[in-house]
C-alpha cells in the first residue's frame, strides 16, 4: 500500500493531500531497496527559502508488526515531528 500525506509544523497531517511522487522497490540477496521520485514542485518550494525541508518514510511489515524509518526517532518525538525529521 502507498500512502502520503502533508505535514506541516505540529498540526495534524493533511490526509487529502495527494502529491504526485513515484516509487519503484526491488529485493535481491543484500535485501530491499526503495527509489523515489518526488518533482520539486510537489514540495511546493517558496522561491528564496533556503530550500531545506523535513523528510521521513516509514516501511511497515504488516507479519511482523514492524515499523522501519528513514530517520529514526525517540518514544516522546512521534513521527509528525518536523524537527526531528531527515533534511
Amino acid at each position: 500500500m502507498i500512502w502520503d500525506a502533508q505535514l506541516i509544523g505540529f498540526e495534524e497531517p493533511n490526509v487529502d493531500w495527494n502529491g504526485i511522487w513515484t516509487v519503484a522497490t526491488s529485493r535481491d540477496s543484500d535485501g530491499w531497496t526503495a527509489e523515489f521520485r518526488i518533482p520539486i514542485r510537489t514540495l511546493r518550494f517558496h522561491a528564496g527559502k533556503d530550500g531545506v525541508f523535513g523528510f521521513n518514510v516509514e516501511r511497515f511489515i504488516r507479519r511482523r508488526n514492524e515499523a522501519t524509518f528513514w530517520r529514526s526517532w525517540g518514544r516522546t518525538q512521534g513521527f509528525c515531528n518536523l524537527i526531528e525529521a531527515g533534511t
